[in-house]
């Protein structure tokens, strides 16, 4: 089938009037919910933004346990994981119900889907929430002991484990889930029929973007002129579909595939090709710079020409622009059609909590996946390699400290979502970077190394449709 055809966007418009339908008669409130939690996990969110909305409002407004859903943790952990993630301010009180004096009650460990849900529902925390900080370590201890007879149920145990459904990328997501869901006990089939469409339309649209960046790529002529830094356009494109995935983001996602790949270049020029006077000169002519004195130099400049250590406060109040997080997100805004306002302005300028999370998440991501080979090439301008020197302590003790931060930042992060200038797209989109970021250094620098685990994610969510 032409995923991209007539016939394709007329199936998906015949197959999304059935689920409307479907998400507005949800025989209960757990139905519906359910059903609603359904739709992002399986990669349509962008076809039910309106509807999600207008149903999220009434359950808002509804009572924190509205009839039909009761003393059920699983329903509770679904509201207020939704209403959270759509930007709703709701309090961690609505777990009390289930803590007694001692912490949350034992007896939740005997229902899984509950435990689960509250687990994923938790990772939307802000800074101070103690009962959710507890409930991760509640649930994380019984989920990790328990044995599993239900095969379906215990792959999204692991999955969840791995890394929290609110933490991962929305594209490896969606394939992952819609290969679980097809194949579980209560698969609604309007649904999974729909989603399959949906991914492969996405994917027929990536194709045919990354074959216009590749004529643009090769008619200039970077990579055969530059045989010293890394050819890296796959890569950032696919990183650039994990920032903005939806068909509406073709423009954004050009843009930030051309930026961060002259970002890798740039990157590669510093730490691999250029002399020091050549780097000067660099400084120079980009960001108009005194070189003479090397005392008024910025930190960076310093660990870019004398292998500086910072303290790790240093480190971090700085190294979050290094990871060119804020370059990409600033880009992204002007392609979201969100309306300029001087409040939005003043965000963007000011480097508004979404801005400065996400770019932070992204460098602490980096830093955890490349720490190592840095530390073996004497690098040193890694958080951990700060944290290292400074404190004295293992390599590992540091990768623990910095694992930390990550979600300390996440925390700062979910509660910027509630108190934003910027619309549901853009705060989609800075969301999506934080993921992309974690996603590809998950398990190293999936970026800059082409290895077995990169050639799959572009085979996975590029190349190969669902079937």
């Amino acid at each position: 089938m032409d995923f991209k055809g007539e016939r394709c966007v007329n199936q998906i418009e015949k197959l999304k009037k059935e689920a409307t339908i479907m998400l507005e008669k949800a025989t209960t409130p757990l139905t519906q919910l359910e059903l609603i939690n359904a739709i992002p996990r399986l990669g349509m969110k962008y076809l039910f933004e309106k509807e999600i909305k207008r149903l999220l409002v009434n359950i808002y407004h509804n009572k924190p346990n509205p009839d039909g859903l009761g003393y059920n943790l699983h329903a509770s952990a679904l509201r207020f994981m939704l209403l959270r993630q759509y930007g709703f301010r709701v309090s961690q009180d609505v777990f009390t119900v289930y803590r007694d004096k001692n912490g949350f009650m034992e007896h939740l460990s005997e229902d899984v889907q509950g435990m689960l849900s509250l687990y994923e529902a938790a990772h939307f925390l802000f800074e101070g929430e103690s009962i959710l900080e507890q409930a991760i370590i509640f649930t994380k201890r019984h989920l990790v002991e328990r044995t599993y007879n239900n095969i379906e149920l215990q792959n999204q145990v692991n999955r969840s484990l791995e890394i929290p459904l609110h933490w991962g990328m929305e594209r490896s997501e969606a394939r992952w889930y819609i290969n679980e869901y097809k194949d579980g006990q209560d698969v609604n089939h309007v649904f999974l029929e729909l989603a399959k469409l949906v991914f492969n339309m996405y994917q027929a649209i990536h194709q045919e973007d990354l074959r216009d960046l590749s004529r643009w790529w090769r008619s200039l002529g970077v990579a055969t002129k530059l045989k010293f830094a890394r050819d890296r356009l796959v890569g950032s494109f696919l990183c650039s579909v994990g920032i903005f995935p939806e068909p509406r983001g073709q423009r954004c996602r050009e843009w930030l595939t051309k930026v961060m790949n002259f970002v890798l270049i740039i990157d590669d020029i510093y730490d691999i090709h250029g002399s020091f006077p050549e780097l000067e000169l660099l400084a120079d002519v980009v960001e108009r710079w005194n070189t003479k004195d090397m005392e008024k130099l910025p930190y960076y400049m310093k660990i870019c020409f004398l292998g500086y250590t910072p303290s790790v406060e240093e480190c971090l109040s700085n190294n979050w622009l290094s990871s060119s997080g804020s370059v990409f997100l600033v880009h992204a805004f002007f392609a979201t059609n969100q309306p300029i306002t001087t409040d939005v302005l003043r965000a963007l300028e000011d480097d508004h909590n979404l801005l400065y999370c996400s770019s932070m998440i992204s460098r602490l991501s980096n830093d955890l996946a490349t720490s190592s080979a840095e530390l073996e090439r004497g690098d040193v301008a890694s958080s951990v390699h700060c944290y290292m020197r400074e404190m004295g302590s293992s390599e590992e003790e540091a990768r623990k400290y910095i694992r930390s931060l990550i979600m300390d930042t996440w925390k700062k992060m979910n509660e910027s979502i509630t108190d934003t200038t910027f619309d549901l797209t853009f705060t989609n989109v800075a969301l999506n970077l934080a993921r992309a970021a974690m996603f590809f250094y998950q398990y190293g620098d999936g970026i800059g190394i082409e290895d077995d685990i990169a050639k799959d994610h572009v085979l996975s969510l590029i190349v190969k449709p669902i079937l």
